[in-house]
């Protein structure tokens, strides 16, 4: 899969929204859920390369 830094926004959010995100606590769900509403791009990419590559292949 390509880095998410080299996709566009909508492929990014597209992607995040299929995703099943385990969250470990509340705190990393409210960082999560405030990056959404205010679309900080960076952590968001961020947040995909990382479930990418704990995806096993």
């Amino acid at each position: 899969m390509k880095d998410a830094y080299d996709m566009e926004d909508k492929e990014v959010l597209d992607r995040l929204a299929c995703a099943h995100i385990n969250f470990c606590n509340n705190d990393e769900f409210l960082q999560y859920n405030k990056a959404i509403q205010t679309q900080d791009m960076t952590y968001l990419r961020h947040l995909l390369n990382n479930l990418n590559s704990s995806v096993p292949m």
